[in-house]
């Protein structure tokens, strides 16, 4: 998970045989979990909120729970840009998700870019990402992302740069 280390240890298990004699697991497994989690502040959440007018860039679902901080380069891997405004974007959780796996990225000039390989079965994933890539984001007045932090992130997605 972007923005925190996370430790499990294994509690127990409630593995039982089945009529077969094969052991299934249907009660599932506790876990403990210790996490430590880069946090931003809640003026910078906010100011972030307000900067995108609380709209996910690429669809525009504005529901507060279902938009969320998505860092360009995350801040796991750089605490420094944790709070940098030009390191963030609003998106919903499912693109967001997408983002950090490296499903697409922007390019410098704000171009979506899909990974090559994603073939997506859902029509709202293709309408959203595959029918867009290569087109500009349009982001709201006074926002500016990073060039920088774009050349960083994606220098990290093993399908960029491509193909030409």
């Amino acid at each position: 998970m972007t923005g925190q280390i996370e430790r499990r240890r294994r509690i127990g298990s409630d593995i039982q045989p089945d009529n077969t004699g094969r052991e299934n697991d249907y009660k599932g497994t506790i876990y403990e979990y210790q996490v430590t989690q880069i946090q931003v502040s809640d003026a910078f959440r906010r100011r972030a909120f307000e900067l995108y007018e609380n709209k996910c860039v690429l669809t525009e679902i504005e529901e507060s729970p279902l938009v969320t901080l998505s860092h360009i380069v995350p801040r796991s891997d750089e605490i420094g840009y944790a709070e940098d405004i030009t390191n963030v974007m609003l998106l919903n959780w499912t693109h967001h998700v997408a983002f950090d796996s490296g499903i697409f990225t922007l390019d410098t000039d704000l171009r979506l870019r899909v990974n090559p390989a994603f073939k997506a079965n859902d029509s709202w994933l293709r309408r959203t990402l595959l029918e867009r890539d290569g087109k500009k984001l349009d982001l709201p007045e006074d926002v500016y992302l990073s060039e920088d932090r774009i050349r960083e992130r994606n220098a990290s997605i093993e399908w960029w740069p491509l193909s030409k």
